[in-house]
C-alpha cells in the first residue's frame, strides 16, 4: 500500500466566537461535508453556543468540544495557549473578531498552520472599526499563514487598515449548490398553503439570523408603509431565522399593525422550498459581504431589493443594481417600500430579473470551485 494510501486524515480544529445557524457557520458544515475523509473536523464555540449543529448535513462529520476556560483579563489567551499546546492540530481555523483569544494564543506560540476567517462586522462596527481592534487585527493576523475573505471589501480593509501582508489575504467567494437550490413549485405551492396564503396573496421574504446588524425593524417598517398602499393589502412577509432581536421585532411588528401578515418561521433546514415560496427577496442590514442568503435566493430565481452594502451590488446582474438603496438615503425605509411595491406588482420584471440572477450564480458562484479553492488552502497551510 502506498503511503497516500496510509496517511492520516489531516485533523482541523474550528474556533468560532459563535456557532449559530448563520452564514459562515453554514458555509463550514457545507464545507466539511464537501471535503470528506481526508479531513477530522473539531469545533469550538466561544460562547459555547451550538446550534448549527442542528443544521449539520448528509456526510458531514465534526466532534464539538467545550472552549477552553480562563479568568482575568488574558486568561483566555491563556486558556487556548494550553489548549493548543496539548491538542497540536494539523490546521486552526478561527473566525471571526469572537474568536480572538485563539488568534492570539497562536501567534504567542508561533503556530504557523493557521488561517482566519474574517466575515464582516457586527452592529458595534458597522459605522466604524474600533480602533483597540484595528490594532489588535495588525498584531494577531501577522504570522498567520492565509486570511480569508468573502468579499471585495473585506480584502479591501484587510490589506489597508489591518496591514496583512497582501500575499497573505486570500478572497474565496461563496458559493451555493445549484442543484440543491432551484425552483420548486411543489414546494411553493406547499409552504404556502402552510402560510394560509392564496395564489392572490404576495409574500416578500428574508433568510438570516435576527440580529440588530440585519436591521429587520427597518425591513418591517418599510412593509407597513408598503401595506398602506394601493394593493398593499395582499402583502406578507416571512422571516426564515431565529435570534436575540426575535421578540422586539414581534414587539414592534404588532405596533406597526402587522401581527397577521408577518410570518415567523424560524430556522429552517430546506431552504430552498422557503425561497421557492417567496415571490422576493430582501437584505436590509447595515453591513453584509457576500451573503450566502443572497447567492441562494437568486439561485432559486428570486430577484431581490434592499441595502446597497458590502459586495451585494457587485454580486447582481447590472441591470437590477438600481433595486439596491444607499445607507445615505434620506429615507432608506420609504425607497425600500416604493422598491418593493414596485416589484411585487409586476411579475414578469421579477420573472425575468430572477432567470438573470441564476444564471450568474451558475456562472461566477458555483459550490465546487469553492470547495476546490478552499481544499487546496487547506492543504497548503497545513504543509501537506
Amino acid at each position: 500500500m502506498g503511503a497516500h494510501a496510509e496517511r492520516r486524515p489531516l485533523r482541523v480544529l474550528h474556533a468560532f466566537a459563535t456557532f449559530v445557524p448563520a452564514g459562515p457557520q453554514l458555509r463550514t458544515l457545507d464545507l466539511i461535508a464537501g471535503l470528506g475523509e481526508e479531513f477530522e473536523h473539531e469545533i469550538i464555540a466561544c460562547d459555547d453556543e451550538l446550534s448549527a449543529r442542528h443544521s449539520t448535513p448528509e456526510g458531514c462529520r465534526y466532534t464539538c468540544l467545550p472552549c477552553p476556560e480562563g479568568g482575568g483579563p488574558l486568561g483566555g489567551v491563556r486558556a487556548w495557549r494550553a489548549l493548543l499546546s496539548e491538542s497540536k492540530p494539523d490546521l486552526l481555523l478561527t473566525y471571526n473578531w469572537g474568536s480572538f483569544d485563539a488568534v492570539l494564543a497562536a501567534r504567542s506560540l508561533g503556530v504557523g498552520h493557521h488561517i482566519h476567517h474574517e466575515e464582516g462586522f457586527n452592529a458595534d462596527e458597522a459605522q466604524g472599526q474600533l480602533r483597540r481592534r484595528v490594532w489588535a487585527r495588525r498584531l494577531g493576523l501577522g504570522r498567520i499563514a492565509r486570511l480569508v475573505v468573502p468579499s471585495h471589501l473585506l480584502e479591501g480593509v484587510a490589506k489597508d487598515q489591518w496591514k496583512v501582508d497582501p500575499a497573505k489575504v486570500q478572497l474565496v467567494l461563496n458559493g451555493v449548490c445549484t442543484e440543491r437550490f432551484r425552483s420548486s413549485e411543489t414546494e411553493r405551492a406547499r409552504i404556502r398553503a402552510e402560510l394560509g396564503l392564496t395564489t392572490e396573496d404576495l409574500l416578500l421574504g428574508s433568510v438570516g439570523h435576527l440580529r440588530p446588524i440585519k436591521r429587520y425593524d427597518r425591513l418591517l417598517r418599510s412593509v407597513a408603509r408598503v401595506r398602506a398602499g394601493e394593493g398593499g393589502e395582499r402583502v406578507h412577509l416571512c422571516l426564515v431565522g431565529a435570534g436575540p432581536e426575535q421578540e422586539r421585532l414581534k414587539a414592534l411588528a404588532v405596533e406597526l399593525g402587522l401581527v397577521d401578515r408577518v410570518h415567523w418561521v424560524g430556522h429552517q433546514t430546506d431552504l430552498a422550498g422557503w425561497y421557492s415560496a417567496m415571490d422576493l427577496f430582501t437584505l436590509t442590514s447595515d453591513s453584509e459581504q457576500l451573503p450566502v442568503s443572497l447567492l441562494e435566493a437568486m439561485a432559486c430565481g428570486l430577484t431581490t431589493a434592499g441595502t446597497d452594502v458590502g459586495d451585494v451590488r457587485s454580486t447582481l446582474p447590472e441591470s437590477t443594481r438600481d433595486q439596491l438603496v444607499p445607507l445615505a438615503h434620506d429615507d432608506v425605509e420609504g425607497e425600500l417600500a416604493r422598491l418593493y411595491a414596485e416589484l411585487l406588482g409586476d411579475a414578469d420584471k421579477r420573472a425575468a430579473q430572477g432567470k438573470l440572477n441564476r444564471e450568474r450564480v451558475q456562472r461566477d458562484y458555483s459550490r465546487a470551485q469553492m470547495l476546490t479553492t478552499y481544499r487546496d488552502l487547506y492543504l497548503e497551510a497545513a504543509k501537506r
